[in-house]
């Protein structure tokens, strides 16, 4: 499609990233670049770059991260959950009909964060997730209902 046409083309894919920027895409929409960015610059950058070392490596240290957003809830719901326990919002909170990570979904997604190593302007050293301020969506309990 990209050869026989002149759209621009956007990955919207976290995990595939380079391979549709290395054939041709133009630019991304991802989750993980909300807390990646800098990462996610660096790699679209070699590859324009036909740094495709560069960019690989790039792409293999998001790849933890990535698998810690995309794989046990909704990635915008892992988001926010990450981005909370960061520090760099105020509340990991969604709105309805997504609800926060359960207890078990939020012991994956810290277990994959532990596995995140070396990405480009991101600090895991601070981490601080709250399960109980993601928990329960996006209305407090209400009496005489089952939130």
């Amino acid at each position: 499609m990209l050869n026989e046409t002149d759209l621009l083309y956007f990955s919207g894919d976290d995990s595939n990233v380079l391979p549709h920027i290395a054939l041709g895409a133009t630019g991304l929409i991802g989750v993980t670049a909300n807390i990646a960015p800098l990462a996610y610059r660096e790699m679209v950058d070699a590859t324009n770059r036909n740094d495709f070392h560069t960019a690989l490596k790039v792409h293999n240290e998001l790849e933890p991260l990535v698998r810690a957003a995309m794989t046990h809830v909704p990635g915008t719901v892992a988001a926010k959950y990450i981005l909370h326990g960061l520090g760099l919002i105020e509340s990991p909170r969604v709105r309805l009909p997504l609800v926060g990570p359960e207890e078990a979904e939020a012991a994956r997604i810290e277990a994959d964060i532990d596995k995140v190593g070396n990405v480009s302007g991101l600090n895991f050293t601070n981490f601080r997730p709250d399960r109980n301020a993601a928990a329960g969506g996006a209305l407090p309990k209400v009496a005489g209902t089952t939130r």
